[in-house]
């Protein structure tokens, strides 16, 4: 079976969990016979092609200068005819998708469907159900993630620093009103303002129609599942099939027995992004409240998404010697920096459909103190992987912290691997999906069309 995996971004410039998932299922299908090649797009007019792991990899070109309508998803990238030429040429029997994104969304999916290719769909971030892309109503509470005018054209437009009562009043107005007010002169907040209805529904439609143009969804976590079938996605297209460890990463542990540190600071870890929502400040600000005499060593290894974010980090670690910010661990070297701690913190806010960081800890021998949030409160074992904690709650991070510290056995005596799912058990359900799809869509695709293939 040819097999094309498509997303938003890819490596080299790229590593977080999509890219990690999606380069494990790629060797796993080609291992098991497929032919396979990954396609992402890259900013630019250029289009690129390399290999990457063995993979053949196609990057095709992205607007740097979108239109506003473009930015917003209210019209098609201006690229997308070169992807679908592409895409066209190749001629796959099934098109898989994983990312939602301007340069890989509901135009390239209904693209795909076009051609007559089988469409499987893999949402693995909030994108597809919440505008806001983090599941916190208003920023702040859980989201059960129902798709709603007025609540969404206020909780997004929160976002935008738009007063939470214009935006709610303008999500309430027939449409026809909503239309002159967007007519309007006035600044840009004003016509962000009068658009936020309009955008809410658009995004309304398109999580419609990545259920249409696609043969079957997978969610990767509970609680995204759920948001889509209250949403109204029909259940017998909805799959569920949970993130996995990339086997590399499992042969890079060498099947060999954790070392326990006996003796030694309390040693923690954090590696992602450091965004806003992954709350690292939350972190800072716990190892910041202990006693100068905690002993305790935290290194906070990411890679800065927010420039504002890491200089505030920046600010708040000022002087503490027990907290170091590093660049970010290379895929070749995680096991090993996972090893290295006595205890790897999760402090995400935002609804996490994972992380694969968190797997990849317990395959390591690691505890993880992490939010009781998302996909996190789905894969940890409170008294067997870890601890979790209220999200955003520095007291209580600071009170474990202080425990721990003081006794660093008690994190200690947790160590030691735990089984984990793997990237192996995604292909194996993978390919059962592909193998119910791709006959419906020989028979859905155009005569012509099938005689070429």
């Amino acid at each position: 079976m040819k097999i094309v995996q498509a997303l938003g971004w890819y490596f080299p410039e790229s590593s977080g969990g999509t890219e990690v998932y999606v380069s494990g299922l790629a060797r796993g299908l080609a291992a098991a016979g497929h032919q396979v090649m990954i396609v992402a797009p890259r900013d630019g007019d250029g289009e690129a092609a390399y290999k990457h792991e063995g993979i053949d990899i196609f990057r095709y070109p992205m607007s740097a200068s979108p239109s506003r309508n473009e930015s917003a998803g209210l019209e098609a990238p201006s690229t997308l005819d070169r992807f679908r030429r592409w895409l066209d040429d190749q001629a796959p029997d099934l098109y898989h998708q994983h990312g939602w994104t301007r340069g890989c969304g509901v135009y390239h999916l209904e693209a795909a469907r076009a051609l007559g290719m089988a469409t499987v769909t893999t949402l693995h971030v909030p994108a597809a159900v919440c505008l806001r892309d983090t599941m916190l109503l208003d920023g702040e509470s859980v989201c059960d993630g129902r798709i709603d005018v007025a609540r969404c054209s206020r909780c997004w437009g929160r976002s935008r620093g738009i007063p939470a009562g214009v935006s709610a009043l303008l999500g309430q107005l027939p449409a026809g009103a909503r239309l002159l007010s967007e007519a309007l002169p006035g600044g840009a907040r004003l016509q962000t303002a009068a658009m936020t209805p309009t955008l809410v529904e658009a995004h309304h439609r398109r999580f419609d129609r990545l259920f249409a143009a696609s043969d079957r969804v997978v969610a990767v976590c509970d609680w995204l599942q759920t948001a889509c079938l209250v949403n109204g996605a029909p259940a017998q297209k909805l799959v569920l099939s949970r993130q996995g460890v990339d086997d590399r990463f499992i042969e890079r542990l060498g099947g060999r027995a954790p070392a326990i540190r006996t003796s030694g600071p309390l040693r923690v870890g954090f590696l992602g992004r450091l965004d806003p929502v992954k709350g690292v400040d939350v972190l800072v600000d716990a190892v910041r409240a202990l006693p100068t005499s905690a002993a305790i060593e935290v290194a906070l290894r990411g890679l800065p998404q927010d420039d504002n974010y890491a200089r505030d980090l920046q600010t708040r670690i000022a002087g503490d010697a027990r907290i170091a910010l590093a660049p970010p661990v290379g895929r070749d070297d995680v096991a090993a920096e996972i090893e290295g701690y006595d205890l790897l913190a999760i402090p995400s806010l935002w609804l996490e459909t994972g992380p694969i960081v968190a797997l990849e800890a317990r395959a390591a021998g690691r505890p993880v103190a992490a939010s009781r949030r998302g996909g996190l409160a789905e894969i940890v074992r409170e008294g067997e992987d870890g601890w979790l904690l209220p999200p955003d709650d520095v007291n209580a991070w600071t009170e474990l912290l202080a425990r721990l510290a003081g006794d660093p056995s008690i994190a200690r005596r947790l160590h030691g691997p735990k089984h984990v799912r793997q990237m192996r058990d995604v292909c194996r359900e993978m390919m059962g999906i592909y193998g119910d799809v791709v006959g419906g869509a020989e028979a859905r695709r155009p005569q012509a069309t099938a005689n070429e293939h």
